[in-house]
């Protein structure tokens, strides 16, 4: 029975900026500053306190880590395994003893640092407690830079990187201004970045209105990489320095010239087979290209794209008549679904727009489609997703699509 009653309370629906029923429960206390909390709580055991419940010093810490991961959390780019645990969740590693280590693994796991203050702060703790830097596992840096950032921006960026021991995960920005940027306007990657040759995932956040370089060393250092984001990443390297990544799965991209520019590197990656177009306007004149016609991509993504009007364009009708799985934004779909393939193994859809036209595009594109599942990503508590949440059950079951939903953590006040 007490079990049954703490599996309901893990799968209640988790709302950002408000304490679950568990943290209501167990008195986990409100979290200090960002600096006393997140960069302080895992140095020492002063300020916890003890728990009202003795069985909360009986859970194994397994169940803790079980537990913990239901914490409100937001993934900071299309890609990263490990979310970033909300700031008002922090104050779980303050409950009692036996909840500190394993709530500090799972805040440090994965860090998004959000200014230049809070960076030097982590920095300082960094310092301080050695002990803290094996946890951090995914670490994404200021993607907000001005010409008006302080100069030792770059400098302290560069320190946190290079005291990480474990970092697996990193989002940086290329070139804005030298002063602030990881990677200076040589293109050289500098050595506290290539200190995590084993890094998996890496996402590279240029500047939109300037050509960004594509780093030299970059394929020769990160061997191991599966995924990789080129967000507003122009290129003025030559081709033929880039090396075939042998794991790469996974490349996002926002120009159309920076897939031009790859095309023949990208055909060299055996594994490579998952694209995604993000923020990108198509156009009509947009050369065709073979890496589109090759058959080498399974999986789309389309977000935030907008163009394409009456017809994609023959290098991407070619790619979209060769994939088995799209995902696709909602203003995305609403607005290109008529050209859409109907032959799909899965969709995924992000549904973070209300509106009828939504809804009459997702029943117009099920009415004609072969689809084997559709994955829809919602905020659960919004009106008009349970206005129409019976018409989609009934229209997948009509056509035997095997329907799932993702549900987004939410600030509404339903379900309270």
């Amino acid at each position: 029975m007490r079990k049954a009653k703490l599996s309901r309370e893990l799968s209640a629906p988790v709302k950002m900026g408000e304490p679950t029923a568990i943290q209501n429960k167990l008195a986990i206390p409100k979290s200090r500053s960002f600096g006393s909390i997140y960069f302080g709580f895992g140095d020492t055991e002063d300020g916890l306190v003890s728990s009202s419940t003795p069985a909360n010093d009986r859970l194994p810490p397994e169940l803790l880590e079980l537990i913990f991961a239901h914490l409100p959390q937001h993934f900071p780019c299309i890609g990263f395994k490990r979310g970033v645990i909300s700031p008002d969740s922090w104050g779980v590693a303050q409950v009692c003893k036996s909840w500190h280590g394993p709530a500090t693994r799972a805040v440090y796991a994965a860090v998004e640092v959000a200014s230049f203050d809070t960076a030097s702060r982590l920095l300082g703790a960094l310092e301080k407690y050695p002990h803290l830097r094996t946890l951090i596992r995914t670490l994404v840096l200021p993607m907000t830079n001005t010409p008006s950032s302080p100069p030792r921006g770059m400098r302290i960026f560069l320190c946190i990187i290079n005291c990480l021991d474990m970092l697996d995960e990193v989002g940086i920005v290329v070139p804005y201004t030298s002063s602030i940027s990881l990677i200076p306007r040589v293109g050289k990657l500098p050595g506290e970045l290539k200190k995590h040759s084993k890094l998996t995932s890496l996402w590279l956040n240029g500047y939109w209105a300037e050509e960004s370089p594509l780093p030299s060393g970059l394929t020769q250092t990160f061997t191991q990489l599966r995924y990789l984001n080129l967000d507003g990443v122009l290129l003025d390297i030559k081709p033929s320095l880039l090396h075939p990544l042998p794991y790469l799965r996974t490349v996002v991209c926002t120009h159309w010239k920076t897939l031009s520019f790859l095309e023949e590197w990208l055909l060299d990656c055996p594994m490579l087979h998952e694209l995604y177009f993000q923020n990108l306007t198509f156009h009509h004149d947009q050369r065709a290209l073979r890496i589109c016609s090759a058959g080498k991509f399974t999986r789309l993504g389309l977000i935030a794209c907008s163009g394409w009007i009456p017809a994609p364009p023959d290098g991407l009708a070619d790619m979209l008549s060769k994939i088995r799985a799209l995902e696709i934004s909602t203003s995305t779909f609403a607005h290109f679904y008529p050209h859409l393939p109907r032959d799909l193994d899965e969709l995924k859809l992000d549904l973070n727009d209300s509106g009828p036209n939504v809804i009459d595009a997702i029943v117009g594109y099920l009415n004609d489609a072969v689809l084997g599942r559709l994955l829809l990503v919602v905020d659960e508590h919004q009106p008009w997703f349970l206005d129409h949440k019976e018409e989609i059950f009934q229209l997948c079951s009509e056509r035997r699509v095997t329907l799932q939903f993702e549900f987004r953590p939410c600030n509404c006040k339903a379900g309270e």
